[in-house]
């Protein structure tokens, strides 16, 4: 079968990438080297689901230092910590702030 997007590992980054390919009509393969898809996210925060942080904008890129907050403030700017939580949200996840600035599933549960 002929596909149109070959994305590889199934982490946080290639199933979003999956989804949003599939969703835009395109044909994806999703490989995947570990038995399950996501098994990195379901052990971050200790398996609470570590999802993102309340940072955004130059506060977020000062995290990786200048020279990285500059390489990153693109993809940053791009899809914000914000848009990635409306995006679970509408999914039906909700979440909540905790100490640190991170954002967590309400359920505390990857």
């Amino acid at each position: 079968m002929r596909r149109d997007i070959l994305v590889v590992g199934a982490g946080a980054a290639g199933l979003m990438a999956a989804a949003v390919a599939a969703r835009r009509g395109r044909r994806v393969l999703l490989i995947e080297k570990n038995r399950r898809l996501g098994l990195k996210i379901l052990i971050s925060g200790g398996g609470r689901c570590n999802l993102t942080t309340t940072l955004e904008g130059a506060s977020l890129e000062a995290q990786y230092g200048v020279r990285r907050g500059r390489f990153l403030r693109h993809a940053l700017r791009s899809f914000p910590p914000s848009a990635l939580r409306a995006h679970v949200e509408a999914l039906g996840v909700p979440l909540r702030e905790e100490d640190l600035d991170k954002v967590l599933p309400v359920s505390q549960r990857a």
